[in-house]
């Protein structure tokens, strides 16, 4: 049975939106596991923001030649890897962060996961843009409330504490557990291993 082309365009809107609030939900949760573990909250946050920018850049600027090879296949191929980096994201950080190993090198290894999210986020915008094709304009501004949504779904809803993998009282057991320095600890840490 064919689509209408409202009845693809509303699936298309609707995709943008939910896709672009995952991306800054992603985006966020790496920057509070970061801060979490490692200390430093202004640092790593601006840190956090200004990679993830750049790296949505890269997988925008990558999306060309992949998409030459996979052609539609990129958008299940991107979310596919969205879901599952996103996934073990938290735990993979964590592990890092236990890791006896260099202050600096846990910190690359923490955005190394964070560039992943990134380019394959990057890539879901142009990929968006091409199935939508006269809807360019509508499919940015849709883009950018998504991002909005995915801010406020993580302020007001997953970081409250009766979310326990986001909660405040989570903290000191993630460093306990992990044997994780607190914020004064790894900022110390960090200036000692100069």
């Amino acid at each position: 049975m064919p689509v209408s082309k409202r009845g693809f365009n509303f699936v298309l809107f609707f995709s943008t939106l939910i896709f672009s609030s995952c991306s800054i939900l992603y985006s966020l949760s790496v920057s509070y596991f970061l801060t979490l573990l490692y200390g430093n909250t202004v640092t790593i946050y601006s840190l956090t923001v200004g990679s993830y920018m750049m790296f949505l850049g890269l997988g925008a600027l990558m999306f060309e030649r992949l998409n030459k090879k996979f052609g539609m296949d990129m958008l299940l191929i991107t979310e596919t890897a969205l879901i599952l980096i996103a996934f073990f994201a938290p735990l993979l950080i964590s592990y890092i962060a236990s890791m006896e190993i260099e202050y600096t090198l846990k910190l690359y290894l923490g955005f190394g996961i964070l560039s992943l999210i990134g380019v394959f986020s990057g890539m879901e915008l142009p990929l968006l843009m091409k199935l939508g094709g006269e809807n360019i304009s509508k499919i940015i501004g849709i883009d950018y409330l998504g991002g909005l949504t995915g801010s406020l779904l993580y302020v007001f809803f997953f970081l409250q504490e009766r979310w326990k993998c986001f909660g405040v009282r989570r903290k000191s057991y993630i460093r306990k557990y992990f044997r994780c320095p607190n914020r004064d600890n790894a900022v110390f840490e960090r200036k000692n291993s100069r």
